[in-house]
């Protein structure tokens, strides 16, 4: 099971998942608050932790 989870997370970073879930998000929070009706809307993200992709 641990080497199915580190698998994972390998796979993760090498393509840049965490990254792109973050743009995502950013998109998809964009998109909620100008439907709802916000003209200016800014969005704060915050990159991946630095030890995100390090393997334990």
């Amino acid at each position: 099971m641990k080497e199915a989870s580190l698998k994972i997370r390998e796979e993760a970073c090498a393509n840049h998942i965490l990254e792109e879930a973050n743009s995502n998000a950013e998109v998809l929070i964009n998109d909620i608050l100008s439907k709802a009706g916000f003209k200016t809307i800014q969005i704060d993200t915050q990159a991946p932790q630095s030890n995100a992709c390090s393997v334990a």
